[in-house]
């Protein structure tokens, strides 16, 4: 059950667990594209890569692409990821590789980009570079969730994703409804120096 505390927000903590969302990731990411044959995210302090694997579409060869993106800033209870590198190579892998020798041009990774946000879920949407992430959406799937949230920080760390925010609900539901394996929540209102800190940063 759900309480409000309508006297205080809080801010909580809310880890993501890639090594137990890869193959929930890649099942729903197959379920929009019929022509990914692998997906996964990982991540560490600095960066997240995105890797996967395509087969032959018409004319498309498959590819082998991996992309890496850093947080770069919050905004509209959202968070704006820039596309640091996108690198691609035809699959399954050849000598000469036409994929490969195009990648580091920016008109051939404008193309690359294109396609490979085509099929993103409604919480993405891209802006050139720049991949924008509303965390909302996923919450509103909760039916014991009412209210709202403020996004404050995101931070990366070795295979996961935190993201602090700040609320007057507890966030039990959320754990409820997608389960402990692939969320962990803690509230940090008590240390005055992290929430200081994360004030600083967002």
């Amino acid at each position: 059950m759900e309480i409000e505390n309508p006297l205080e927000e809080k801010v909580y903590r809310i880890q993501l667990k890639l090594e137990a969302l890869n193959p929930v990731l890649q099942t729903q990411a197959r379920m929009r594209n019929a022509s990914l044959l692998e997906f996964s995210l990982k991540a560490n302090a600095r960066e997240i890569r995105v890797l996967g694997k395509t087969t032959r579409t018409g004319r498309l060869r498959g590819a082998s692409f991996e992309v890496i993106f850093r947080p770069d800033h919050v905004e509209h209870h959202g968070i704006y990821f820039k596309c640091q590198r996108f690198r691609f190579r035809t699959y399954p892998f050849k000598t000469f590789d036409l994929y490969r020798f195009l990648s580091p041009f920016p008109f051939a990774q404008r193309i690359a980009m294109n396609r490979f946000t085509r099929k993103m879920p409604p919480a993405f949407e891209q802006h050139g570079r720049f991949i924008y992430f509303r965390p909302a959406y996923y919450v509103r799937m909760v039916p014991q969730f009412v209210g709202d949230f403020h996004m404050l920080y995101v931070r990366l760390s070795e295979g996961s994703i935190e993201f602090f925010v700040k609320s007057n609900r507890l966030f039990q539901a959320l754990m409820d409804f997608f389960g402990p394996q692939y969320l962990r929540m803690e509230s940090i209102n008590e240390s005055e120096e992290a929430l200081r800190l994360l004030l600083q940063k967002s």
